[in-house]
């Protein structure tokens, strides 16, 4: 008896599960995702024509619309300073930004700003992120 208990307790989860399959993406497409990309160029910008819009379009082209991309161009975001906060503070789900404008809040960007780290321009397989975080640290 406990064979046959087993044998249909294993028949109804194997159907669950296939109905659980079947709905779920029937549920999952009844309404788009929408993402705010906010940057701070101005819409002509080539940038934005040839980079941002292309990607959007090709975001939502690879997922088949479940998400769309609504692109914020300078005009209605402001300033470039601003993105980082836009994005922390919910107003953009993904923005655009450019770490120099804040150097004191990303300080780790600087560490590609020191001069003479390298003896010269060629790459040296030596030389690694830790290396150069230690002559950042020698530096202070």
């Amino acid at each position: 008896m406990s064979k046959e208990l087993s044998r249909s307790a294993l028949r109804a989860g194997t159907i669950a599960f296939a109905l659980a399959l079947a709905a779920g993406p029937a549920l999952a497409q009844d309404k788009p995702v929408e993402l705010k990309f906010a940057h701070w160029l101005p819409a002509a910008h080539p940038l934005a024509k040839l980079g941002f819009e292309p990607w959007a379009k090709s975001v939502e082209a690879g997922l088949k619309g479940s998400i769309k991309v609504h692109l914020l161009s300078r005009a209605a975001t402001g300033q470039g300073p601003n993105h980082y906060d836009m994005a922390r503070d919910g107003i953009a789900d993904i923005t655009w930004i450019n770490p120099g404008y804040q150097a004191e809040r990303f300080r780790d960007i600087r560490v590609g700003e020191q001069p003479f780290l390298f003896a010269n321009a060629r790459p040296d397989r030596r030389r690694s992120t830790p290396g150069t975080a230690a002559a950042m640290r020698r530096r202070r």
